[in-house]
């Protein structure tokens, strides 16, 4: 969030959020949706530590 608003960017995609992680189904269906989404990024930010 941090990063977003010091980047000015109005939206923030946090896929362990947006996504239930541990419901397979809905982690299927929405999974064809990450390349729209990544491919439409205007930045993608990855963490390397939690």
């Amino acid at each position: 969030v941090t990063v977003t608003r010091r980047l000015g960017i109005r939206y923030l995609w946090v896929d362990a959020i947006c996504i239930v992680q541990d419901d397979f189904v809905h982690t299927s269906i929405h999974a064809n949706d990450m390349s729209a989404i990544y491919s439409n990024a205007t930045v993608t930010i990855a963490a390397t530590n939690s």
